[in-house]
């Protein structure tokens, strides 16, 4: 009976010994994903862009922390800093390729607001793009916009701009015959727009509302 209990208890200890091995395996690629530098942008095989952080290649399996903002648009993504990173494991079968990206971080002075709210954006609304203008003049906030393949491609001046930490206000608007035509207009209109800022004051995500009352979503990139 002794040899038998001591059998057993080694067989025990053999199984713990076995299950902390495999434990410690399975922890290796998640320790060394942690401890990764590196940042990427993932393009999956369905033309999805996504940023990825920390990532270690373990087999046919890549593990990282990735972002949950995606979008087929490259720079977008490059840009965003609304995504949320968290732990992912992504067969590489649906990987179509990784890009190694150097992040550079904004510094203090910049992230904290002021001059950077301001300047020349990408602008995009409703799939016209165009160039967004921000600036200050004797303590108030002007702005224009220009899309060059609508509108004419005038520049059109932005009334009401407002801009109070993060958030942003103004009204694209023909009020006047004379200007409905220097737009081609066909009807007098009024858009009013509302937006926030990215902490580093690069990119701007928001809705406009027409007079019909519909909302769409546009953003603005530096």
């Amino acid at each position: 009976m002794p040899t038998s209990d001591n059998s057993q208890r080694k067989n025990r200890i053999a199984i713990i010994i076995l299950s902390l091995l495999a434990a410690a395996l399975l922890l290796v690629p998640v320790i060394r994903t942690a401890c990764a530098s590196h940042n990427g942008l993932l393009l999956d095989t369905e033309g999805n862009y996504s940023m990825i952080k920390n990532f270690h290649l373990c087999g046919d399996t890549l593990i990282c922390r990735k972002s949950s903002y995606s979008s087929q648009q490259r720079n977008t993504v490059l840009t965003d800093e609304t995504g949320s990173f968290s732990l992912s494991i992504i067969s590489t079968k649906k990987i179509k390729s990784i890009e190694f990206i150097q992040v550079q971080e904004d510094d203090s002075e910049e992230s904290s607001g002021g001059h950077v709210l301001l300047g020349k954006f990408k602008i995009n609304v409703q799939g016209h793009e165009g160039t967004l203008v921000l600036y200050e003049k004797e303590g108030k906030f002007y702005g224009t916009v220009r899309f060059p393949g609508w509108a004419n491609g005038a520049i059109e001046y932005l009334k009401n701009v407002k801009i109070t930490g993060e958030k942003i206000s103004f009204t694209r608007s023909a009020t006047t015959v004379k200007e409905m035509r220097r737009l081609g207009a066909n009807n007098l209109f009024t858009q009013r727009f509302s937006g926030t800022y990215s902490k580093s004051g690069k990119r701007i995500w928001g809705q406009f509302v027409n007079d019909r009352r519909e909302k769409y979503q546009w953003e603005a990139v530096k």
